[in-house]
């Protein structure tokens, strides 16, 4: 059976694209975290998701 070609693989902080897109969505959910728990629960918020 022959041997599988080696992958290009490298660290994704390398990869500047995909670490961006991960550094935005990770800043996105700290803010909607923030912002959920300090806004106070009233009945029109408590079951309209947040945008």
């Amino acid at each position: 059976m022959p041997h599988p070609e080696p992958g290009n693989s490298q660290p994704i902080g390398e990869m500047p694209l995909i670490a961006g897109m991960i550094d935005e969505a990770l800043d996105d959910t700290r803010a909607h975290i923030m912002y959920s728990t300090t806004r106070p629960l009233t009945a029109s918020t408590a079951f309209m998701p947040s945008n």
